[in-house]
């Protein structure tokens, strides 16, 4: 039988933007215009008036790179 693990030991589902920017050496100003020119790197989720990016696609983006157009 497989247990699922405690929530203290689960990974983050969803990474707030501003963690994001650091990663990718982004200033929130020059991520938030690209948001509003619908030109983000990468998907965005938003709750609220937060933006998140999901872990999964940061961590693909940061081995991978960017997806070919």
């Amino acid at each position: 039988m497989s247990r699922t693990p405690a929530p203290s030991s689960r990974q983050a589902l969803l990474t707030p933007l501003t963690e994001v920017c650091q990663l990718l050496g982004l200033s929130r100003n020059t991520a938030y215009r690209l948001i509003s020119h619908e030109e983000f790197p990468l998907p965005l989720v938003r709750i609220g008036r937060r933006w998140y990016v999901r872990t999964v696609d940061i961590r693909s983006f940061l081995l991978d790179g960017p997806p070919s157009p």
